[in-house]
């Protein structure tokens, strides 16, 4: 089969940043990155991915889906999609949780990120406080498509592991949709929660980009 999901290699990091910017271009890249997604954002989101991944290896969990029916030297490694999970498996303290956000204030942002950055993390951080506080979840940060391999399974391949492994651990799963992904999620199981408190026009985009808060309740298998 071409399609084939395997984990994210640190090698695999700048592929992921270039399918990330081409996927979500037209809308939430296009909003946060207004200048565009310089070498420099690449680079400081390649050594914050990789720093993530040595403090907390046992949160962070990231997969590609390959195609092998694309040349062996094709620049982005046959790589059409990836996705990024963070796992919580048990309670988190508030002080946990407050030294999770010195944490990430302390890594900074991208060096051309526009405002629209800021807003948008803090919006997102403040809608899964009010609604998971300190209780285990499994977290979809980002899963991203080629735009050339969009339709043929990629984000159902992602689903399915993350689903399986959310189901192994009895956990519920968080998201944040853009409204063309909705539809995905909700044949996955996900479930409307509520719209995220956000919107792009206040940067000077075009349209809201709006982005649903979605949930899958915990099962246990």
């Amino acid at each position: 089969m071409p399609l084939q999901l395997l984990p994210l290699e640190e090698s695999d990091i700048d592929a992921q940043s270039e399918i990330n910017w081409r996927a979500f271009k037209p809308g939430i890249m296009g909003v946060l990155f207004p200048t565009g997604y310089t070498p420099e954002d690449r680079a400081w989101m390649k050594a914050s991915t990789l720093r993530d991944w040595h403090l907390h290896p046992g949160t962070y969990r990231a997969f590609k889906v390959i195609d092998t029916d694309l040349p062996p030297d094709d620049p982005l490694r046959q790589i059409v999609g990836t996705a990024k999970w963070k796992v919580y498996p048990s309670e988190r303290t508030q002080d946990e949780l407050d030294a999770a956000d010195k944490e990430a204030e302390a890594g900074g942002r991208p060096p051309n990120a526009g405002p629209a950055l800021k807003a948008f993390g803090e919006a997102c951080g403040r809608n899964k406080k009010e609604i998971l506080g300190g209780k285990p979840y499994m977290l979809l940060h980002v899963l991203g498509t080629h735009p050339e391999h969009q339709r043929r399974g990629v984000g159902s391949l992602h689903l399915q592991w993350g689903k399986d492994e959310a189901d192994r651990l009895g956990l519920p799963m968080y998201l944040e949709s853009s409204p063309e992904g909705k539809a995905v999620y909700e044949k996955h199981g996900f479930e409307f929660v509520k719209w995220l408190e956000w919107d792009a026009r206040e940067f000077g985009h075009r349209d809201a980009c709006r982005h649903a808060i979605m949930m899958r309740p915990a099962k246990r298998v």
